[in-house]
Parts: structure tokens; C-alpha cells; sequence
């Protein structure tokens, strides 16, 4: 729990102080929340994956394919499937990783068909 706190943080302190994040920083905090719950059962806080969602609106950060996956899957891992679809249709290009880690959270959340028609589009 501690690095996501540190990771909400960091994001508010750099909205407060007027710091702009870059696509670099965001995706790092993402990921770092994520890989901070490993494998246990708990879910990315949503509050985190809006939190830097709004912060890439407000500073107009280019959404490459990096900042793009790593908010697809903090989505993910939130449970907002609706939210990470939406990003993951932003892609311009075929990404196996941003593609796989949708797959598994339809899969997760029972959505086969979802998850097939994702599968199917990256063959």
C-alpha cells in the first residue's frame, strides 16, 4: 500500500506546485503502483489511475504507446474495463502488451467474448 500512497502523493504535489508531468513520469508512477500489489488480490486504487488521467488531459502529455499501455493496465487492475478500453482504442498500432493485459482483464472479469475479439484483431 505504501508506494501507491507515495505515487498519489507525488501526483498531487506535482498538480499543487504547478509541475508538469510528462508522459515519462505518469507511466512510471503507474507502473510502480501496480508492481507494488504484486500478485495479491488487492485492486489499483481508481482514484490513482483518474488522478493521472486528468493530470494527462490537463498537460496535454502525448499519449505514445508506453503511457498508453500503462494506463490501460492500471485500468485493468482497477476494474474500470469500460475506462481502459477507451484508452486502449487510442493505440495507433498493434501492441501485444497493451492487447494481452486487456485480454486478461476481460478474462478476468468474465467477458469472453471481449477477450476474443481483441485476441482474434491481433492475429
Amino acid at each position: 500500500h505504501g508506494l501507491v500512497k507515495e505515487c498519489l502523493l507525488l501526483i498531487q504535489r506535482m498538480a499543487y506546485s504547478g509541475e508538469r508531468a510528462d508522459g515519462y513520469t505518469l507511466s512510471m508512477v503507474l507502473k510502480a503502483s501496480s508492481t507494488s500489489l504484486g500478485s495479491s488480490m488487492m485492486t489499483l486504487p481508481r482514484s490513482l489511475c483518474r488522478l493521472v488521467h486528468a493530470r494527462i488531459i490537463k498537460c496535454d502529455v502525448e499519449l505514445d504507446d508506453v503511457l498508453i499501455t500503462a494506463l490501460v493496465d492500471a485500468y485493468v487492475k482497477s476494474g474500470k474495463l469500460e475506462c481502459a478500453r477507451t484508452v486502449f482504442e487510442m493505440m495507433k498500432d498493434e501492441n501485444v502488451v497493451c492487447s494481452t493485459s486487456m485480454i486478461s482483464g476481460y478474462m478476468n472479469q468474465g467477458f469472453v467474448e471481449d477477450a476474443e475479439e481483441i485476441f482474434n484483431a491481433t492475429r
